[in-house]
């Protein structure tokens, strides 16, 4: 949601360019960082968001694209 932000702090932070190991590496720490500076009831709006993401299954039509896609992917 606010990937223009957290791209931005990965660059300062690893001072390296987007997709480079080292970006890739401080993006975590990017995203943390950023998730600090939300205002309290932003945050919980995207807990609330993730947890309902992680917890839903997949559309049928994703099902079917992971299942007939990938063999190793351990999805049923």
């Amino acid at each position: 949601m606010h990937c223009k932000q957290i791209n931005k702090l990965a660059v300062k932070l690893s001072q390296s360019v987007p997709r480079s190991s080292g970006f890739l590496s401080a993006y975590k720490r990017a995203c943390s960082k950023f998730e600090w500076k939300l205002p309290e009831s932003q945050r919980q709006k995207y807990q609330v968001m993730a947890k309902e993401w992680s917890e839903k299954e997949l559309p049928l039509r994703m099902q079917q694209r992971y299942k007939h896609g990938s063999d190793s992917s351990g999805l049923n």
